[in-house]
């Protein structure tokens, strides 16, 4: 567990810091094209980050992760929710790699 929570203390870094760029990015747009990719890229990376962190609560707190009575069960919904809100992963990641392969 120990390592899985260590990948995780690293995802977070990196998703803190790709929101920052990717705020640094609208302010000083230059090529739409570009700032949906690098939002898309962000949005995909930091769900999926979330979902992970969620799951591995879950497995930590065992079969009481998944009961009403504790928050994990909260945030397990929230999290494997996130990638499909506000665009699916599959069509975050067709945005990517249009952009990369252009």
């Amino acid at each position: 567990i120990q390592l899985r929570i260590a990948d995780l203390a690293i995802k977070y870094e990196a998703s803190r810091w790709l929101a920052y760029r990717l705020g640094c990015l609208a302010n000083n747009v230059r090529d739409p094209r570009e700032f949906a990719k690098e939002a898309a890229l962000t949005k995909t990376f930091v769900t999926e980050t979330m979902a992970d962190a969620a799951r591995l609560a879950v497995d930590v707190h065992g079969s009481y992760g998944l009961m009403e009575d504790y928050k994990v069960a909260r945030i397990y919904r929230d999290a494997i929710m996130g990638p499909q809100i506000e665009g699916v992963t599959d069509m975050q990641k067709i945005i990517i790699a249009g952009s990369v392969l252009r």
